[in-house]
Protein backbone atom coordinates (compact mmCIF):
# COMPACT_ATOMS: atom_id res chain seq x y z
CA UNK A 1 0.00 0.00 0.00
CA UNK A 2 1.30 3.50 -0.75
CA UNK A 3 0.80 6.66 1.33
CA UNK A 4 -2.04 7.88 -0.96
CA UNK A 5 -3.98 4.65 -0.42
CA UNK A 6 -3.34 4.69 3.33
CA UNK A 7 -4.65 8.26 3.67
CA UNK A 8 -7.67 7.61 1.45
CA UNK A 9 -8.59 4.58 3.58
CA UNK A 10 -7.90 6.44 6.81
CA UNK A 11 -10.10 9.42 6.00
CA UNK A 12 -12.57 7.71 3.68
CA UNK A 13 -12.09 10.26 0.92
CA UNK A 14 -9.98 10.57 -2.20
CA UNK A 15 -7.30 13.24 -2.09
CA UNK A 16 -6.71 13.23 1.67
CA UNK A 17 -3.60 15.20 2.63
CA UNK A 18 -3.54 15.27 6.45
CA UNK A 19 -0.76 13.50 8.30
CA UNK A 20 0.13 13.12 11.97
CA UNK A 21 3.67 14.08 12.99
CA UNK A 22 4.40 10.46 13.98
CA UNK A 23 3.24 9.27 10.53
CA UNK A 24 5.42 11.85 8.78
CA UNK A 25 8.46 10.80 10.82
CA UNK A 26 7.97 7.12 10.00
CA UNK A 27 7.40 7.86 6.31
CA UNK A 28 10.46 10.15 6.18
CA UNK A 29 8.41 13.24 5.31
CA UNK A 30 9.51 16.63 6.70
CA UNK A 31 7.08 17.99 9.31
CA UNK A 32 5.39 20.43 9.49
CA UNK A 33 4.15 19.51 6.06
CA UNK A 34 5.16 21.71 3.16
CA UNK A 35 2.87 22.60 0.25
CA UNK A 36 2.72 19.84 -2.38
CA UNK A 37 4.25 17.24 -0.04
CA UNK A 38 1.69 14.69 -1.20
CA UNK A 39 2.90 14.98 -4.79
CA UNK A 40 6.45 14.25 -3.70
CA UNK A 41 5.77 11.43 -1.25
CA UNK A 42 2.27 10.06 -1.92
CA UNK A 43 3.42 7.21 -4.16
CA UNK A 44 5.91 5.95 -1.56
CA UNK A 45 5.18 2.34 -0.65
CA UNK A 46 4.67 1.61 3.03
CA UNK A 47 7.19 -1.11 3.82
CA UNK A 48 6.50 -3.84 6.40
CA UNK A 49 8.97 -2.11 8.74
CA UNK A 50 7.15 1.23 8.32
CA UNK A 51 3.81 -0.47 8.93
CA UNK A 52 5.07 -2.12 12.11
CA UNK A 53 6.49 1.15 13.48
CA UNK A 54 3.33 2.98 12.40
CA UNK A 55 1.06 0.55 14.24
CA UNK A 56 3.10 1.01 17.41
CA UNK A 57 3.13 4.81 17.11
CA UNK A 58 -0.60 5.00 16.40
CA UNK A 59 -1.39 2.78 19.41
CA UNK A 60 0.65 5.11 21.61
CA UNK A 61 -0.99 8.20 20.10
CA UNK A 62 -4.49 6.89 20.85
CA UNK A 63 -6.50 9.82 19.44
CA UNK A 64 -9.27 9.70 16.85
CA UNK A 65 -7.02 10.17 13.85
CA UNK A 66 -4.69 7.46 15.14
CA UNK A 67 -7.60 5.05 15.52
CA UNK A 68 -8.59 5.74 11.92
CA UNK A 69 -4.99 5.02 10.91
CA UNK A 70 -5.06 1.64 12.65
CA UNK A 71 -8.35 0.84 10.93
CA UNK A 72 -6.83 1.79 7.55
CA UNK A 73 -3.89 -0.52 8.19
CA UNK A 74 -6.29 -3.25 9.31
CA UNK A 75 -8.01 -3.09 5.94
CA UNK A 76 -4.69 -4.09 4.36
CA UNK A 77 -3.65 -6.73 6.85
CA UNK A 78 -5.70 -8.87 9.21
CA UNK A 79 -2.64 -9.94 11.16
CA UNK A 80 -2.96 -9.98 14.91
CA UNK A 81 -0.51 -8.18 17.12
CA UNK A 82 1.22 -9.31 20.31
CA UNK A 83 -1.37 -7.43 22.39
CA UNK A 84 -4.33 -9.08 20.68
CA UNK A 85 -6.41 -8.60 17.59
CA UNK A 86 -6.43 -5.21 15.89
CA UNK A 87 -10.19 -4.90 16.39
CA UNK A 88 -9.72 -5.32 20.15
CA UNK A 89 -7.02 -2.67 20.20
CA UNK A 90 -9.16 -0.24 18.23
CA UNK A 91 -12.06 -0.86 20.63
CA UNK A 92 -9.78 -0.22 23.60
CA UNK A 93 -8.53 3.01 22.05
CA UNK A 94 -12.10 4.12 21.38
CA UNK A 95 -12.93 3.47 25.04
CA UNK A 96 -9.92 5.53 26.14
CA UNK A 97 -11.00 8.33 23.82
CA UNK A 98 -14.52 8.25 25.28
CA UNK A 99 -13.11 8.50 28.82
CA UNK A 100 -10.83 11.38 27.82
CA UNK A 101 -13.75 13.28 26.27
CA UNK A 102 -15.76 12.78 29.45
CA UNK A 103 -12.92 14.19 31.56
CA UNK A 104 -12.56 17.20 29.26
CA UNK A 105 -16.30 17.89 29.47
CA UNK A 106 -16.13 17.79 33.28
CA UNK A 107 -13.16 20.16 33.26
CA UNK A 108 -15.07 22.65 31.10
CA UNK A 109 -18.01 22.53 33.54
CA UNK A 110 -15.64 23.13 36.47
CA UNK A 111 -13.93 25.96 34.60
CA UNK A 112 -17.30 27.59 34.00
CA UNK A 113 -18.07 27.43 37.72
CA UNK A 114 -14.70 28.94 38.63
CA UNK A 115 -15.21 31.75 36.13
CA UNK A 116 -18.69 32.43 37.56
CA UNK A 117 -17.32 32.63 41.12
CA UNK A 118 -14.47 34.90 40.04
CA UNK A 119 -16.85 37.17 38.17
CA UNK A 120 -19.21 37.33 41.16
CA UNK A 121 -16.31 38.34 43.43
CA UNK A 122 -15.21 41.25 41.24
Amino acid sequence: MDIHTYLNRKYGITGAKGLLACEAKIFGIPYPLKPHWIGLHGDTEITPDMESRLRLALRRHGKGSAIKGLEALGAESDSSTPGGKLEDEVAALRAQLHIARSVVEKLFVALGRVEAVMQANT
